[in-house]
């Protein structure tokens, strides 16, 4: 079982609603290590992998190509904090909304490693903030299954910054009491 009491479950609004009326059987989220949720005493939820946070940043940025001349094919390329040094201080950063498990992570590395990153703008969709990478406007912090379901990949470098701590379980939620619905365990 996961540790309820030590993650922040970011449903949206309707989907907790539909998900504790039971017009729902599951959700399946991100977890973030964010703060204690009231609606933890009517739902429960199990981790079904983790997946690492990664730098998305543009592809034909010059401190890109500079790193990437390193790299020996491998994807996300896993920087050196000297690396993740440069892309932050010269490529501007967005984030997400405040709440956000990606608003978060931004703030923990930068805070980790004393970074001052310029940042652009929050912005709450994943895709938007995607294009605007691949457009060479800034870099974002992504999950990693993030990657595999994009279908904008072209323009974008996927880097690993190695912060292990920032690792964020993706959820199974469901009703307390309820279990797991059987179409799921297929």
């Amino acid at each position: 079982r996961f540790r309820q009491k030590q993650h922040l479950l970011s449903i949206h609004r309707s989907h907790s609603t539909k998900l504790i009326a039971g017009t729902l059987d599951l959700v399946i989220i991100s977890g973030a290590p964010l703060q204690y949720n009231n609606m933890l005493k009517k739902i429960e939820f199990e981790p079904i992998i983790s997946e690492k946070i990664l730098l998305a940043a543009p592809m034909q940025h010059p401190c890109v190509q500079d790193i990437l001349c390193g790299c020996r094919g491998e994807v996300p390329y896993q920087l050196t904090e000297s690396e993740f040094h440069i892309l932050l201080k010269h490529i501007p950063l967005i984030t997400g909304v405040p709440g956000q498990a990606l608003s978060y992570a931004a703030d923990y590395i930068t805070q980790k490693y004393h970074l001052k990153p310029t940042v652009l703008m929050e912005i709450q969709n994943l895709t938007t903030s995607l294009n605007m990478a691949a457009a060479g406007t800034a870099c974002i912090f992504l999950p990693e299954t993030a990657v595999h379901i994009n279908s904008r990949n072209e323009g974008i470098a996927y880097f690993d910054p190695n912060v292990p701590e920032l690792n964020q379980p993706l959820l199974a939620v469901y009703r307390k009491g309820g279990g797991i619905p059987r179409f799921a365990l297929l």
